[in-house]
């Protein structure tokens, strides 16, 4: 989960002048005592910020010592500084470049050019988990699937780079074509995907039988706020009198819109979450504007149901508010924070540990739901959706 709130400060520069620049070291090259010498410095710098940051104390000198063994003399800064944050070993910090970054922004606030699909790394192969294409998308019209891993993104195998640098990849003109070389079900295959403009919906919506309200959330980001707001208006005007909210494959996204959508559900003044730094630093999050919605609810989710997914399950059955169904979440549980620097470039850093309302912290064990069930992967109908309605057609 993505912390919404941007701490800046002055990065040092010493001789990498822009993060997007290349260095004037020769190509290729395990760096030279002199260069070592150089870069330093910058390094040690960028080293410090993070532990100032990091959910974890970090051993500074150690990790500048490492970084420059394996830091090459054809890096540019971006990838010099992300040398530095891989000896974390943690998958969810990362440097973006201002490019990178602004990319990123893009992405959160609902618009940019690319194949528009759901996406997530998956943690045992590196490669780029497709968790769900879009309706309508680029990636839906090519034929991916939800559950294809890409391992290569026009011929460049990408399992050693970040998300942050496979979208990266993936984006473009509208128009042009990316090649993306998947495995589904065991069997490699090249689809290629026409690039267009993607207005990113991640809120769908419709009315069941029986006045059941069904609302789809794919990600917590800057827009679905009001898109959730709108399914509910709608949906309310329509007659609705019980509601199943799908979190199945949402990966996260945005601690202030998961807040601000379990802020229409739950009373006044009800604790969503609170998070801890290593410092002991505690932040609660409580509810505040006294909408509630009084209807028996189902949430379901799976092991793609992530961060801000779990964070709404958590305070939802920590306050009785809605009946889990599915089967366990993903297990993330911690925070990401922004650190900005002032070339435009950026940190994004594990900076705490949230927890539910009942203080439990769930990372690497997820949330096991009310009723366990699971769909069957070979057949075209969504069991766990049918038995959802079956069991909320039953619940006053």
């Amino acid at each position: 989960m993505r912390k919404k709130r941007i701490i800046s400060f002055i990065l040092a520069v010493f001789i990498l002048v822009s993060s997007g620049n290349t260095t004037a070291f020769a190509k290729s090259k395990k760096l030279t005592a002199a260069e070592k010498l150089l870069i330093t410095p910058t390094l040690t710098y960028f080293a410090q910020v993070i532990d100032r940051y990091y959910i974890e104390d970090v051993d500074v000198e150690g990790l500048v010592n490492t970084a420059l063994d394996k830091i090459t003399s054809d890096m540019d800064t971006a990838q010099m500084l992300n040398v530095v944050v891989s000896e974390l070993e943690d998958p969810y910090s990362v440097y973006y470049s201002p490019e990178e970054y602004k990319n990123v922004v893009d992405s959160d606030t609902g618009s940019y050019c690319g194949i528009g699909a759901t996406i997530r790394k998956d943690e045992e192969t590196g490669a780029l988990l497709i968790v769900e294409p879009q309706a309508g998308s680029p990636a839906k019209k090519a034929g991916l699937k939800a559950g294809d891993l890409v391992y290569k993104v026009d011929g460049v195998k990408i399992t050693k780079k970040t998300i942050t640098q496979i979208q990266n990849m993936v984006k473009g003109e509208k128009g042009t074509k990316v090649v993306l070389t998947i495995k589904r079900k065991g069997k490699t295959k090249k689809i290629t995907v026409v690039r267009d403009e993607i207005v990113t919906k991640t809120v769908s919506y419709k009315m069941l039988k029986k006045n059941i309200g069904y609302i789809k959330l794919s990600q917590f980001e800057e827009m679905t706020v009001s898109q959730f707001d709108f399914a509910i208006n709608d949906l309310t005007t329509d007659g609705m009198k019980k509601l199943i909210i799908d979190l199945r494959g949402n990966p996260g996204g945005l601690l202030s819109s998961v807040s601000k959508i379990l802020d229409r559900l739950l009373p006044e003044d009800m604790l969503l979450s609170y998070i801890e730094n290593k410092y002991g630093d505690r932040e609660d999050i409580y509810t505040e504007d006294g909408q509630e919605l009084n209807m028996p609810i189902v949430v379901l989710v799976d092991g793609n149901s992530a961060s801000a997914s779990e964070l709404f399950t958590g305070a939802m059955k920590d306050y009785e508010k809605a009946t889990i169904m599915g089967t366990t979440t993903f297990g993330k549980g911690i925070v990401q924070g922004f650190v900005m620097f002032t070339d435009g470039g950026a940190l994004k850093i594990t900076t705490s540990k949230y927890y539910t309302p009942s203080g439990v912290c769930i990372h690497k064990k997820g949330i096991t739901p009310d009723l366990i069930l699971e769909d069957d992967p070979d057949t075209k109908a969504d069991e766990l959706l049918n038995e959802a309605v079956s069991y909320i057609k039953k619940m006053k």
